[in-house]
C-alpha cells in the first residue's frame, strides 16, 4: 500500500472489542483491514452523495503532481488554476512560494498535500 496514508482514529473501546472479535473469528486479517473495508462500504453507500457535491467543480480523483514548468506555462498564458483533488496533491520542491502564488488562485484537496511548509505558507489564504 505504497499510496496509502497513514492517519490515528480514536475508536471506543467496545467498537474495538467488536472488530477484535472478528478479527479472531478469521473474518479480517488485522485491525486496519476491518478499518479499510468499512470505510470502502460507507464510501459506496455515499458514492452519490459525494460526486453530487463535485459537480460544480471538476476534481481530479487519484494523485496530481504539480511542477514548476507546468506552473510557469499557465503564468505565460496569463492564467490561474483552480486545483481540485480528491486523493494525493503533490507540489513540487522546484516550485516557488512567488510562481505558486501567481499561478493558483484556489486549491482544495481531500486527502493528502505533499509540499513545502513555504509553498503551503504561501498558498494559505487559498486553501479551501
Amino acid at each position: 500500500m505504497s499510496d496509502a496514508e497513514r492517519i490515528t482514529v480514536g475508536i471506543g473501546i467496545v467498537d474495538l472489542g467488536q472488530i477484535d472479535r472478528l478479527v479472531d473469528k478469521g473474518l479480517f486479517a488485522t485491525r486496519s483491514e476491518f478499518i479499510r473495508a468499512a470505510i470502502r462500504a460507507y464510501l459506496v453507500q455515499y458514492r452519490e452523495d459525494v460526486v453530487r457535491a463535485g459537480l460544480r467543480k471538476t476534481y481530479t480523483l487519484g494523485a496530481q503532481r504539480i511542477d514548476a514548468s507546468d506552473l510557469d506555462d499557465l503564468v505565460a498564458e496569463g492564467k490561474a488554476a483552480d486545483i481540485h483533488v480528491v486523493g494525493s496533491l503533490t507540489i513540487a520542491a522546484d516550485v516557488t512560494p512567488e510562481l505558486a502564488r501567481q499561478a493558483i488562485r484556489s486549491v482544495s484537496v481531500y486527502g493528502s498535500l505533499r509540499a513545502s511548509d513555504a509553498i503551503k505558507a504561501a498558498l494559505t489564504d487559498r486553501m479551501k
